[in-house]
């Protein structure tokens, strides 16, 4: 604003501070920057407080099935420990790390979207693999888990990729999902040299299965089958005595997952029970261990004799 439209403006809007001498408003000037100042103290969090926030969060993501709340109540009780060792400042310091569950999710999103930028940028013109497998949760979603694989200082690296809950489970479906997030990552189809899966229809179906799909992208493309899921091939395939403890096993899981009601009542059970799982896993993929299968429904139901010694409940 030039000089005589700002005289005019003081003269006919502050008429009451037009005759105030140039000190009044450089002490104005000086004040109100001293309250900023201030206030942007109190409110601001500093630099190491937010790098101690983002390691809480870090350790609160490691907790598997475990919310973002967990953060509080884990770690605010250790303040009386650095009370003792280094006094109050020390506590009213590590006090104000910003621990709130809406800001562990924002930081947790921020770490992630971190490893993607790094993983974009190591990856840019690079040939690299996938390895994709679709499963349902413990809350019957489906889930479809992506890692890759690329060279990287002349030596092989793997790095999780992504995790997308999938509306369609078909080979269509998958498919789209790992298109869109590839073209997210500014990955094209024609870098990938193989691709590893499980052998179910949506994956390696030969027209609509998701192996098949990309290979319309890529004819060149190598297709392998996951070695986890030879191991449950021949876990099929074990002695007669075994296979009875197994089969009474899928029968109760069977059941108790067959109705949403009789779910719902079994994890009302195991909280009552004390127990520290209130879910049963159902789904071929996730029985790879069978052994955990039997030991964690052995504890669930608390009783260490549900077997007599023919094997049968």
């Amino acid at each position: 604003m030039t000089p005589m439209k700002m005289k005019r403006h003081l003269t006919t809007k502050h008429k009451h501070l037009s005759q105030k001498p140039v000190d009044y408003f450089k002490r104005l000037l000086k004040d109100n920057k001293q309250q900023r100042r201030r206030f942007e103290k109190k409110v601001k969090v500093a630099e190491k407080t937010q790098e101690a926030s983002y390691l809480v969060a870090e350790q609160a993501a490691k907790h598997n099935m475990k919310p973002y709340s967990v953060a509080e109540p884990y770690f605010l009780p250790t303040c009386a420990v650095v009370k003792t060792l280094f006094g109050d400042e020390a506590e009213k310091e590590v006090k104000k790390t910003p621990l709130s569950d809406d800001t562990i999710g924002r930081r947790i999103k921020d770490m992630a979207s971190g490893i993607e930028k790094t993983v974009s940028e190591l990856m840019e013109d690079k040939m690299y693999a996938l390895q994709a497998d679709e499963s349902t949760d413990i809350g019957d979603k489906s889930q479809l888990l992506v890692f890759i694989r690329y060279i990287a200082d002349n030596k092989i690296t793997e790095q999780f990729l992504c995790c997308k809950e999938l509306v369609q489970t078909s080979g269509q479906g998958i498919f789209s999902s790992v298109a869109e997030y590839l073209k997210e990552m500014g990955l094209t189809w024609k870098l990938c040299v193989g691709i590893c899966t499980d052998g179910c229809p949506s994956m390696v179906g030969s027209v609509k299965g998701f192996v098949s799909l990309a290979q319309k992208e890529n004819p060149l493309l190598i297709t392998t089958h996951c070695f986890l899921h030879r191991e449950n091939l021949i876990a099929k395939t074990h002695g007669q005595e075994l296979k009875l403890v197994l089969e009474s096993v899928v029968q109760m899981v069977s059941f108790i997952k067959s109705r949403p009601k009789q779910t719902r009542l079994f994890s009302i059970l195991c909280e009552e029970m004390g127990s520290a799982h209130e879910g049963l896993l159902h789904a071929e993929v996730r029985w790879l261990s069978r052994d955990s299968v039997v030991e964690s429904t052995r504890t669930e139901t608390g009783n260490d004799s549900f077997l007599d010694s023919s094997g049968k409940t």
